[in-house]
């Protein structure tokens, strides 16, 4: 979403903040102050976080109007599993305690087989994306949109009613129809990494029984209230 994003605000000439922690905000108090400035702007701002981390209800966020992208629990335990040890995102490779002085890719990369790798993401970082995904609260303002609704929107209806949700006009939808194309798997960014496989239900052919289980005994609420039952 971020290239989405980026992209629209260069093309109608709109400011946009990334605050997500590994940029320009790395606590809710930061994060806060760039909800209040844009709160306060007259002009329309952008401001996007890759965690959905806003503090929306620390502040007055009537006038806002936002969208958060989830994807099915399981399939993201799958793109984890196999992303987490080829990608060479900083955080992947600090030495951690909790792992004797390996990095997250060193750990993850000591497991022989692709289930074990799955279960380790269940307890760490994908877990701990499901639990953000489950317990965020949109105040009323921030639409929870799928992402396999729009991996395949070619027409670009969703992301049409998207733009309409948004609030923007309409040559400003144009844009953000072009944005959105420009960003896509089926459009000029391809697959490029963590979407190496886009096709959804992916979890269907690799979810053994035993790991059905172990998903729904860890995180029992996530597919009803994300939207996947």
């Amino acid at each position: 979403m971020h290239g989405v994003f980026h992209r629209l605000s260069k093309l109608i000439g709109c400011e946009m903040f990334n605050i997500s922690d590994e940029h320009l905000a790395k606590t809710e108090s930061e994060k806060l102050e760039y909800l209040k400035r844009t709160e306060e702007s007259t002009k329309n701002q952008i401001i996007y976080d890759h965690h959905s981390k806003f503090p929306l209800n620390k502040i007055d966020c009537s006038s806002f109007r936002g969208i958060r992208m989830v994807r099915d629990p399981r399939d993201l335990i799958i793109s984890s599993a196999k992303y987490h040890c080829w990608s060479d995102e900083a955080w992947l490779h600090v030495p951690l305690d909790k792992f004797n002085g390996k990095t997250y890719a060193e750990e993850i990369n000591t497991l022989e087989t692709f289930e074990e790798k799955m279960l380790f993401e269940m307890d760490n970082s994908a877990g701990g994306q499901i639990e953000t995904m489950t317990k965020f609260d949109g105040m009323g303002v921030v639409k929870t949109i799928r992402y396999e609704d729009f991996i395949n929107d070619i027409e670009l209806h969703n992301w049409f009613a998207i733009s309409d949700f948004l609030g923007l006009e309409s040559e400003e939808k144009i844009h953000s129809l072009r944005a959105f194309y420009d960003n896509s798997v089926f459009g000029k960014k391809q697959k490029t990494g963590h979407i190496q496989n886009g096709k959804a239900e992916q979890y269907k052919s690799i979810f053994t029984p035993e790991l059905n289980k172990v998903f729904e005994s860890k995180f029992p609420n996530a597919l009803a209230k994300l939207g996947y039952l």
